[in-house]
């Protein structure tokens, strides 16, 4: 499984997004995040997609006021996760996490995502803060200053942790 790095072009993306209109892209697929209050309602598929192995950036942006659904359920908001749309059995590799990694492994286990350098002009001085560095304080957007979706990200990633290494 792979370290997710923050993609700002995914963050745009989400920003674009109402509570009507979530569509899954070329390069990404779209996790609704429920609201603080509906947490317990996530679906398997949406757990699938956001635990993906292959995926490598997140973006993400929050609704206010959250969504509601005819259901009742409350969308809190929306991340974007690629670089593939949809996850697939074959996408799943078992055995100890990091033991299958194309490159670096960090040491807990994630693969280490290798950050592709943008060529023009104003080139990317440095790849970008992954998302464990963002929820550590860095305060760019008003994604990452809210401690929600922060801790509602690291109870998937964890829940991802165990799920791979049983």
């Amino acid at each position: 499984m792979n370290e997710l790095v923050w993609d700002k072009e995914l963050e745009r993306k989400a920003s674009k997004m109402t509570c009507n209109r979530m569509v899954t892209g070329p390069d990404y697929s779209v996790v609704v995040l429920p609201s603080e209050r509906a947490s317990s309602g996530l679906s398997s598929e949406s757990w699938a997609n956001l635990n993906g192995p292959t995926q490598t950036k997140i973006g993400c942006f929050d609704f206010h006021p959250p969504c509601v659904e005819t259901n009742g359920a409350d969308n809190g908001g929306v991340c974007l996760i690629g670089p593939k749309n949809k996850i697939n059995k074959e996408d799943i590799i078992f055995g100890k996490p990091g033991s299958a990694c194309p490159g670096e492994t960090r040491h807990d286990g994630l693969c280490v995502t290798q950050v592709e350098l943008v060529e023009h002009e104003e080139e990317v001085k440095k790849p970008p803060k992954s998302v464990e560095a963002k929820m550590d304080g860095a305060n760019d957007t008003p994604w990452e200053s809210n401690s929600y979706f922060g801790s509602l990200y690291m109870v998937f990633f964890c829940a991802a942790i165990m799920a791979y290494s049983s």
